[in-house]
């Protein structure tokens, strides 16, 4: 599970009343949603952040569905299939 941030407590518990239910609430729901989700605070206000690939990875994924003319939506499926997994896109060539 992903860890929850102190100073995101902090925030919390400084907010107005009618507030403090709602962000609970969206807390709960990010790590519903994304149990592996960590938080942070970024100028100054919460987040959540999810980095289980590099930008790298990320990007040939992207390009890899973006090239695709009459195959992405067999492409998106596959990607979503192996970021599920953990996979890079070079799953296949990599060494481990």
């Amino acid at each position: 599970m992903g860890s929850k941030n102190p100073r995101v407590n902090a925030y919390i518990a400084k907010a107005a009343p009618f507030a403090k239910p709602i962000l609970e609430r969206i807390r709960t729901a990010v790590h519903t949603g994304c149990p592996v989700v960590e938080e942070t605070m970024k100028w100054s206000f919460p987040q959540a952040t999810y980095d289980a690939f590099r930008p790298s990875h990320r990007r040939e994924y992207l390009e890899w569905i973006a090239e695709a003319k009459t195959t992405r939506d067999r492409r998106i499926a596959t990607t979503i299939g192996w970021l599920a997994k953990g996979k890079s896109r070079s799953w296949k060539n990599e060494r481990g």
